[in-house]
């Protein structure tokens, strides 16, 4: 059973929140976002049974741009 999904989003040039996309739950999906000259990443933190699929990152010269951070078991 997939609880969450994020999916679909553009980010250009956000640069608030350090956690672009933070994800803290279980049975959830992050797919088809693209971002793009962000500091910042995509963090999986918690939770089990994850899926991450077809994200495009684009560092564009960002030094702080942060990929994907991973901190959970079973994803």
């Amino acid at each position: 059973m997939i609880l969450h999904t994020v999916e679909y989003n553009y980010f250009f040039e956000s640069n608030g929140d350090g956690e672009l996309i933070s994800n803290k739950v279980s049975n959830s999906i992050i797919r088809y976002n693209t971002i793009v000259g962000c500091r910042g990443s995509l963090a999986l933190r918690q939770g089990n049974n994850m899926l991450v699929d077809s994200n495009f990152i684009f560092g564009n010269g960002e030094t702080q741009s942060g990929g994907i951070t991973i901190a959970a078991t079973d994803i």
